[in-house]
């Protein structure tokens, strides 16, 4: 992603605000999986050192787990839409029109603002558990 941010960039594919946005989700949702990876971790390692943990720590732990499953997917999808708008700007055959490069745009703003959701939300129940 920070690859095709840097096309995007240099191309002018987006205004500079827009790329800053993108930046900053796809910088949050790093900072944001790391973070509930390395709980996940120590959740396991917990339970592997005191296994009678096991019954109360795997429902958090599978639910971590699910929620990195959607971050990354939602990644991904920021991912692809930003694959897409580059390939669409870049190509020169008649599918890369004003308007399809636009739906692209369209897709990749809409991901991103998927990502920060889950990102931010899940930032909130960190800070919740913290309490």
């Amino acid at each position: 992603l920070t690859s095709m941010l840097g096309v995007m960039e240099r191309g002018r594919m987006l205004p500079a605000e827009e790329l800053r946005e993108l930046r900053s989700a796809a910088e949050q949702t790093v900072v944001t999986m790391a973070a509930t990876a390395t709980e996940v971790v120590s959740m396991e390692r917990a339970v592997s050192a005191a296994p009678q943990l096991r019954a109360h720590l795997t429902p958090t732990i599978a639910a971590f787990r699910k929620q990195l499953d959607q971050g990354a997917h939602q990644y991904s999808e920021m991912v692809s839409a930003a694959a897409q708008l580059v390939s669409a700007a870049n190509s020169g055959s008649m599918s890369s029109s004003p308007l399809s490069q636009r739906r692209y745009r369209d897709e990749l703003v809409m991901a991103t603002d998927r990502l920060t959701g889950w990102a931010q939300a899940f930032d909130e129940l960190g800070r919740l558990r913290g309490a």
